[in-house]
């Protein structure tokens, strides 16, 4: 009995301490200040042209192979291999 009453003791101090440690998680300036140049500065960068690309090719490679929709690196490296395949003319649209 006093073993389990140990056990639990040493669960409740483990709890607090992942809280404080959540809290000073929270606090991290580095990270924070970094949030919020990035909304004094207007957000997110543009896409560039391969992004865009790959935005617009994704759904037609899944839809073309069905099978690939859970294996992400396939995927990706379908839409690298088409990129690279574009003339410089096609990849200007984007």
């Amino acid at each position: 009995m006093q073993s389990f009453n140990k056990v639990k003791q040493n669960k409740n101090l483990n709890s607090k301490y992942r809280m404080a440690n959540r809290s000073t998680r929270k606090n991290n300036t580095k990270k924070n200040s970094r949030k919020n140049t990035r909304k004094q500065n207007g957000g997110k960068r543009k896409l560039n042209g391969y992004m865009k690309f790959a935005q617009k090719t994704r759904p037609e490679i899944l839809r073309a192979n069905p099978s690939l929709r859970s294996d992400v690196v396939a995927v990706a490296r379908k839409i690298g291999e088409k990129w690279r395949s574009l003339s410089p003319a096609e990849k200007a649209r984007y």
